[in-house]
């Protein structure tokens, strides 16, 4: 595991060394020429990897009180050291392992479902090896996250039995309501909106009826799940990943139709849609161009999370298809406006 690590860390020096050298020039670089050049020196390269270069750069270079990297232009924007004298090289730090951990923990709460093994060796690998200098070094990076957050509390319960395949009985407390137990079958694990969630399939304690696909608000847990060991574990046979193809958030209802939703979005907003999609299959709709908008579009379950998201925006984004959704956007904004007329 040492010498993948090993391997993986040569892997990112080289791909720096190269993006130092293309940031340094006259025109600077872009993203595609990054590649082009990671390419032709037989480096593996994906645009979400060197997306990370990026950030990982302007993160150590705020650190270390320098500019970050400029940008100019739209989607293929170029980039610049706007300091011909800075090495990016140079720039990477070790920290310590108690702001290290702290860390971890708020990565894990951005991480798209479950830990892979490898996530969890190469972190054992970090921790064990002997050449780490922890000294004088502080937090480096932060979220929008509470780290007292509840659903952390119970969150690895959840893990295991997903692991295991065990059943298992959690205690669920709604808002404003008393608490009851439900009889779960664990499958999956969520993050959505600075909360996690846990589907599977599950019941009321006592109730005779069938098992049904379940979302659990882990904030919602109000103690710790308790094994079923005499249960076998039952599979929903859910793909998560249409699952959550179908919607935005978490609520998909089975017996929903999926619906072409079609928006315009103002220009000066449209790298912040591309870069920070509203939905996984969004693409553009070049019919619905003007000199102020880009038309964009996707196929979705209309939910709460969906209405919520495009109403958020505000004039940024205005709703074309289907009529009932824009009626529904419609119904939102009088509500609201009927809110400060009183």
């Amino acid at each position: 595991m040492e010498k993948i690590q090993s391997e993986k860390e040569k892997e990112m020096l080289k791909r720096w060394k190269i993006f130092n050298d293309l940031l340094h020039l006259k025109n600077g670089t872009t993203y595609k020429e990054y590649n082009d050049r990671l390419l032709d020196e037989g480096i593996d390269s994906d645009e979400d990897l060197l997306r990370k270069d990026k950030e990982i750069v302007d993160k150590l270079l705020v650190e270390s009180d320098y500019p970050k990297i400029e940008t100019v232009g739209g989607r293929s924007k170029r980039m610049f050291i706007p300091m011909q004298s800075i090495d990016i090289c140079s720039l990477k730090k070790p920290r310590r392992p108690s702001f290290y951990y702290r860390e971890l923990l708020d990565m894990l709460s951005h991480t798209k479902g479950l830990l892979t093994d490898e996530w969890l060796e190469k972190m054992n690998i970090h921790f064990d090896a002997p050449d780490e200098d922890w000294s004088n070094q502080g937090n480096v990076i932060s979220f929008e996250q509470n780290m007292n957050l509840d659903d952390y509390t119970y969150m690895p319960d959840f893990f295991k039995a997903i692991r295991k395949k065990q059943v298992i009985k959690v205690e669920f407390k709604p808002f404003h309501l008393s608490s009851y137990v439900i009889i779960f079958h664990p499958e999956f694990l969520k993050q959505y909106r600075r909360l996690w969630y846990a589907f599977g399939l599950g019941k009321k304690e006592g109730d005779t009826g069938e098992f049904e696909l379940t979302r659990i608000p882990l904030d919602r847990v109000v103690s710790e799940p308790i094994i079923c060991k005499k249960m076998e574990f039952k599979s929903s046979g859910t793909d998560y990943i249409d699952y959550f193809d179908e919607i935005v958030g978490v609520d998909n209802y089975p017996g929903r139709n999926i619906d072409h939703i079609r928006i315009k979005v103002k220009r000066n907003m449209a790298e912040r849609i591309d870069h920070n999609e509203l939905c996984s299959g969004q693409r553009r709709d070049k019919e619905l161009d003007d000199p102020n908008y880009l038309g964009y579009c996707f196929n979705v379950k209309i939910n709460k999370e969906l209405v919520r998201v495009l109403y958020s925006y505000g004039s940024d984004i205005k709703v074309i298809a289907p009529s009932h959704l824009v009626k529904l956007i419609k119904k939102e904004l009088k509500k609201n406006i009927q809110l400060y007329d009183d």
